[in-house]
């Protein structure tokens, strides 16, 4: 079994119920997938996912694990997941297009297309650039579009982890959500993303579903819980990680 980066809490936050049943009055569509949304910012959650209103859990457990997936992503070990996931029929490699734009910071960011003809179509929409693939603007070193390999999910992995793919979706982390689920004796996965609200970031994570009764839910008020003070300790959780064992 590959070795992942573990991280381990005692305490998460959830916004709104905690019945699955029920989860998609929260939402229509969760990156999480399945899972329990978590994180330790809950008031930047609540702005950033609009949640005003909804209830307030704290969640603990003894010794929780999550997965670091950013960490796990970048690690040698992926290599062994990917396998793990062709060998099962979870993902399959597949051409897309990559197309550039410049965004509102002025820095360049990609988004993947199905196709050549889908990429121009949304990069030259008003038709600025008649259409003319070459004309587009690009970062240096790279085209304005051009041809990628990603992994892509299939229907076994969208029944694992709970959520249905684009054909020019990149699936890196569900693939490492599956494993962590079906391999390992794990509580969940922890992104650990860029504080930063105002552009709908902040750390995020989600139990598996058969985790969930393994933690003590109890609604607590807002004004419980200091979202600095939560970074504070995260950050001592991402520090001792760096040096700490693997699972």
């Amino acid at each position: 079994m590959t070795d992942l980066p573990i991280l381990s809490f005692d305490h998460l936050f959830h916004i709104g119920t905690l019945n699955a049943d029920d989860r998609s009055r929260n939402y229509r569509d969760s990156y999480e997938g399945n899972c329990l949304s978590v994180s330790v910012t809950p008031h930047a959650w609540q702005q950033i996912a609009k949640l005003g209103g909804y209830d307030l859990h704290e969640l603990t457990k003894e010794g929780g694990q999550l997965v670091d997936v950013h960490a796990t992503r970048n690690s040698d070990d992926f290599a062994e997941i990917v396998a793990w996931g062709k060998a099962n029929g979870l993902v399959e490699d597949r051409q897309v297009f990559k197309g550039w734009e410049c965004n509102e910071d002025d820095e360049w960011a990609y988004t993947y297309f199905e196709s050549e003809e889908a990429a121009l179509e949304e990069l030259d929409m008003d038709g600025e650039y008649e259409g003319d693939i070459d004309l587009l603007p690009h970062p240096e070193d790279h085209k304005a579009i051009e041809p990628v390999t990603i992994l892509g999910g299939t229907a076994a992995l969208s029944q694992i982890v709970g959520r249905d793919f684009d054909v020019a979706e990149a699936v890196d982390d569900y693939l490492i959500m599956a494993y962590a689920r079906q391999v390992m004796d794990v509580d969940g996965i922890w992104w650990n993303e860029a504080y930063d609200p105002d552009s709908y970031s902040a750390p995020r994570g989600g139990i598996f579903p058969n985790k969930v009764a393994e933690w003590t839910a109890v609604e607590i008020d807002f004004d419980a819980v200091d979202d600095d003070d939560e970074l504070c300790e995260l950050n001592e959780i991402m520090a001792d990680s760096i040096s700490g064992p693997k699972l």
